[in-house]
């Protein structure tokens, strides 16, 4: 009688836990279905999915097309028939493979390769016995690669354990004990090369209980497994003023000098459009408007530039496409077709466009990349979680707006003033003595009637670093839910006090 019987196998420990699962994914088994697509078969030159399953005594087999190469093995040849390069996979029954985050957009590097050998089955030797022969080259088993990550894992699990913190506050404070919690993402960016220091969505979810967990996970209805920073599809609100200042400054739409009238409110078509609480700024500059978030500044500038410019601007700075990072499940964004055609287009809808209402949503990574090119100048950066500095694909900007110094400035001085002058909107929440940031704060309404709460930044304002946007979904005002939160997230990086003192490394630990 055996008592033990070893078996040969392997499993995945996630030290960062719940902090880390929305980056480093999870891996799992291959389903049937998955499996079947996996393995194809070739056909005119062209990789073809899988022909079905046979279900024999409770085991499950795989019909064979006569075009399929293997039985056993799902292989996508590095080379097809006629000798093109095409890529390896070589995946096995049941084999694993990675899902979500890190695991599945480097799941080929992480798994390594199996050993492959091709047999015949032939008619060999003097008596003709059937039996297999190697066709062939065999190929080795590889180890997978080990990757290392731009993540600063300290930093990560002292942002989520931040995030979740200053969340149940906000639920107590707004909603009482009994009522439903709040959700929220962060992200901290270097505005230079675009690594990825930290980066969470909560709620998470811990990806050693992944599995014992995921009917409780899909059925939460706060979608734990959904990563907002890079999945969320949220209107922006006012954290587009910046972005569209940027543009209309450069294409000499207006000047850093020429105002417009702002007494609250704007009557069209028998329909109010009104200011940022209502607030009559007067003869009101761009700087200004963007420091004190003046909506009818950008509906009358929306208005003389257009649609099309507009939506110009933002797709200039990254909006509405995928910013590229190395993660699986990114969302694109939306920016209003009709905006760029003129087609169905109305007045209305450019001063909805105007402060980032309307058709068209972005990612918190979105908004972090725009705001990275008002920091360094107008590199558009490739977010990236990969630490590779020989990578030029992760490395190299993704693109580069042509934009003026003078342009940069204005933008910069609103932002700047946004935190800290007296009257900006940030102010209150934000603004750190001796530290110097600057940011937007964006109330963004969705189909619902709900308020999104965002607030974007970047810091220090002189040299600039880090690119920071915290985001509280139906957290109401950006100045009042996500500026708070932000300003913890800055003390905690930058290791300040609340006076803006430096603190040691030992001390800034447990700030927050």
């Amino acid at each position: 009688f055996d008592a033990i019987e070893p078996r040969l196998g392997s499993r995945r420990i996630y030290p960062g836990g719940i902090a880390t699962g929305h980056l480093t994914g999870v891996d799992g088994h291959l389903n049937p279905e998955e499996y079947k697509t996996l393995r194809g078969f070739w056909k005119d030159g062209n990789p073809q999915p899988g022909t079905g399953e046979v279900i024999k005594n409770g085991r499950v087999f795989f019909g064979i097309d006569p075009g399929s190469d293997e039985e056993q093995m799902v292989r996508l040849r590095e080379s097809d028939k006629a000798g093109r390069h095409i890529r390896y996979a070589g995946y096995l029954v049941n084999d694993m493979i990675g899902f979500s985050g890190v695991e599945e957009y480097y799941n080929q590097e992480l798994r390594g390769r199996h050993l492959w050998r091709l047999q015949q089955l032939a008619l060999s030797g003097p008596d003709l016995t059937r039996q297999f022969v190697d066709v062939g080259q065999s190929e080795p088993a590889q180890n997978g690669k080990t990757i290392t990550l731009t993540i600063d894992l300290d930093l990560q699990q002292q942002l989520y354990d931040l995030m979740a913190r200053e969340l149940e506050a906000l639920r107590i404070e707004r909603r009482g004990v009994g009522g439903r919690p709040f959700v929220g993402c962060a992200v901290i960016m270097d505005v230079n090369t675009g690594e990825i220091r930290a980066m969470v969505s909560v709620p998470g979810f811990d990806p050693n209980t992944y599995r014992q967990e995921y009917k409780k996970l899909l059925d939460d209805p706060r979608k734990p497994l959904i990563n907002r920073v890079i999945s969320g599809r949220y209107p922006p609100g006012s954290t587009i003023k910046p972005i569209y200042a940027l543009g209309l400054l450069n294409d000499g739409q207006t000047t850093p000098a020429k105002t417009e009238f702002c007494d609250g409110v704007l009557h069209l078509g028998g329909h109010d459009f009104v200011c940022h609480n209502r607030h009559r700024h007067g003869d009101i500059d761009i700087a200004t408007a963007i420091m004190k978030s003046c909506n009818i500044y950008f509906y009358h500038a929306g208005e003389h530039a257009g649609g099309k410019r507009l939506y110009q601007y933002a797709w200039d700075l990254g909006l509405g496409r995928s910013t590229g990072i190395d993660l699986a499940a990114e969302a694109n964004g939306q920016l209003p077709a009709n905006a760029r055609t003129g087609k169905g287009w109305s007045t209305g809808a450019t001063y909805n466009m105007a402060i980032g209402q309307g058709a068209m949503t972005v990612t918190p990574l979105q908004i972090a990349v725009a705001y990275s090119a008002i920091a360094n100048g107008g590199k558009i950066v490739r977010p990236h979680v990969r630490y590779d500095p020989n990578d030029a694909a992760l490395n190299e900007p993704a693109g580069r707006m042509r934009v003026s110094e003078q342009a940069l400035e204005t933008v910069r001085e609103g932002m700047w003033r946004v935190v800290n002058e007296p009257g900006g909107t940030g102010y209150n929440a934000v603004r750190i003595p001796r530290f110097e940031s600057a940011g937007k704060t964006g109330s963004a309404q969705h189909s619902r009637g709900k308020t999104h709460a965002w607030y974007a930044c970047y810091a220090p304002f002189q040299n600039p670093e880090i690119a920071l946007v915290v985001l509280v979904p139906e957290g109401n005002l950006g100045g009042s839910a996500s500026g708070p939160i932000a300003k913890k997230i800055l003390k905690l990086y930058f290791h300040l006090d609340d006076k803006g003192v430096p603190l040691s490394d030992t001390e800034g630990e447990n700030l927050g």
